[in-house]
């Protein structure tokens, strides 16, 4: 590159900051806990359950709703018998993909021009909280029942992405498609896995869950 700016992560060499490319990654608009969050259409819903004690496990899904151009997302929590869902608390991580933000103003941060000196490759003025979410793990839809997600060393601090969670009630039919966390559960053990199940008087099924899977954890800066 003949010109901008490149800074690597030396554990991993990829790339933090790179002037040959335009904006890139997401920015972190707000975190909370709670068991309701309303976001904006094209924002990003991270989350990951409260209250993770060694020994237990919980099944979270949502009631995620449309009002024009925000969503509402219910955090509930699955049953293990029958086919209730009651409220939950969550952690969670709004995220913006850098290429939505748009206000951008005031005289400060820093902002990289490309070679034509009018297109923007970085402007830190996107960044609106002191840490970034590092999503290191992807996976394409769709994910069988019981599918492994994570079992790492920083389970505790993995926030998922909400779009896999759904819940709907019908006549006759009950949907409860989300994640299961275990903290070292005597029949689970440590992870997260995909958890659906279609109920009904006639039969209970265990369907693949449709939607792209990510996660990713917290990360300050200087991390």
């Amino acid at each position: 590159m003949a010109y901008g700016i490149e800074i690597q992560r030396p554990s991993t060499g990829n790339y933090i900051l790179n002037g040959g490319s335009s904006f890139t990654g997401t920015s972190m608009i707000t975190t909370g806990t709670g068991s309701s969050v309303t976001i904006n259409a094209d924002d990003i819903l991270m989350f990951k359950p409260t209250g993770m004690t060694s020994g237990t496990t919980k099944w979270i899904t949502a009631i995620i709703e449309r009002n024009g151009s925000e969503y509402t997302c219910d955090f509930k929590l699955c049953s293990e018998t029958g086919s209730s869902v009651s409220t939950t608390t969550c952690d969670y991580i709004v995220l913006e993909a850098a290429t939505n933000v748009t206000s951008l103003s005031g005289n400060y941060g820093l902002i990289q021009y490309g070679e034509d000196g009018t297109t923007k490759i970085f402007d830190s003025r996107i960044y609106k909280m002191t840490g970034e979410m590092d999503i290191d793990d992807v996976a394409s839809a769709p994910e069988p029942n019981n599918q492994f997600l994570y079992g790492s060393s920083d389970f505790l601090d993995r926030y998922v992405c909400a779009n896999v969670l759904y819940h709907d009630t019908m006549t006759n039919l009950v949907i409860r498609h989300g994640v299961r966390f275990s903290n070292a559960h005597s029949t689970h053990g440590t992870a997260a896995k995909i958890q659906t199940e279609n109920y009904s008087p006639y039969g209970t099924t265990n369907p693949s869950s449709f939607g792209t899977y990510f996660s990713g954890v917290e990360r300050t800066y200087g991390d």
